[in-house]
C-alpha cells in the first residue's frame, strides 16, 4: 500500500467513526434548563454540559417552551435529544434515556391548614395543579385524579393554592423551592409530602443514535465518572 492510499484511508476511517454534534432541546424548567439574560442557565445545563465536554462530544443547546414542544422536535428529526427528564413510555419509543445525571423528589405542597392527606384515595378528588407537559403532568392523569390544573410557571400554582383555586400542588421539589423564593416566600408556609424520587437523566434520538452508536456510551461512562455516586443507586 503506497503512502497516499495509507493516509486517504486514515482520513476516511476518522471521519466515518466522528460523532455527530448532538443538537439538544430544553424545556423551560428553571432550576433546571431556563434563560437569563440571553444566556441558558441552570444545574441542568451545568451538569450536561461538563457530561459532554468530558466524553469529547460536540453539541449545541436550544431553549423551547415545555416538554411537549421538546418530543415534537425529537419526533420531527429537528433536536436529536433533551434533559433533564425521568424516563417514561412516551420517551422510550422515541429515544434511550441515560445514566442519571441527578435524582429528582416529587413532592406533594399543601397550605399549613390543609387537612387532606396525599396518601388516602379520597384525594383523587382534590384540584391538584403542576407544570403543564411535564412528568408529574402525565403521572397525575395516569393515575386518574380527577382535577388536574397544567400551567406553565410555578408561581402561578401557588398563587392559586394560595387564593383556595388548588387543593395541592404536585411538583417537583426544586422547582418549588425556586418558585418560593422569587415569590418571597418559605417553605414553612407549606406541608411537604414525598411521592417518590426519580432519577434525572438527559434522553437521545433513536435516529440519532442509528448514526451515532457509540454517543450514549461515551456519555454514560462519563456520567459515571462525574456523578457515580448516583448512578451505583440505579443499579
Amino acid at each position: 500500500m503506497n503512502l497516499r492510499l495509507s493516509v486517504f484511508l486514515f482520513f476516511f476511517s476518522s471521519w466515518s467513526y466522528a460523532t455527530d454534534p448532538v443538537r439538544f432541546i430544553l424545556p423551560n424548567f428553571p432550576p433546571y434548563t431556563y434563560q437569563v439574560d440571553g444566556e441558558l442557565a441552570g444545574v441542568g445545563v451545568s451538569r450536561v454540559s461538563k457530561i459532554l465536554k468530558l466524553a469529547n462530544i460536540p453539541f449545541s443547546f436550544k431553549l423551547t417552551t415545555d416538554y411537549d414542544r421538546a418530543i415534537y422536535e425529537i419526533k420531527t428529526g429537528h433536536s436529536d435529544g433533551f434533559f433533564l427528564a425521568s424516563q417514561n413510555d412516551e420517551r422510550d419509543r422515541i429515544a434511550v434515556f441515560s445514566k442519571p445525571v441527578m435524582e429528582n423528589a416529587w413532592c406533594w405542597f399543601l397550605l399549613n391548614s390543609s387537612n387532606l392527606d396525599p396518601k388516602h384515595s379520597s384525594f383523587k378528588a382534590a384540584n391538584i395543579g403542576t407544570i403543564l407537559n411535564t412528568n408529574t403532568h402525565k403521572w397525575l392523569n395516569k393515575n386518574e385524579f380527577i382535577s388536574v390544573s397544567g400551567v406553565l410557571e410555578p408561581q402561578t400554582l401557588l398563587k392559586m393554592l394560595s387564593k383556595g383555586r388548588l387543593d395541592a400542588i404536585f411538583l417537583s421539589e426544586a422547582v418549588f423551592t425556586e418558585a418560593i423564593g422569587k415569590l418571597g416566600q418559605s417553605k414553612k408556609q407549606y406541608k411537604t409530602v414525598i411521592q417518590k424520587i426519580r432519577p434525572f437523566g438527559l434522553y437521545l434520538s433513536k435516529t440519532y443514535l442509528a448514526k451515532n452508536p457509540k454517543t450514549l456510551i461515551k456519555i454514560n461512562k462519563s456520567i459515571q465518572v462525574l456523578y457515580s455516586d448516583i448512578s451505583n443507586r440505579e443499579k
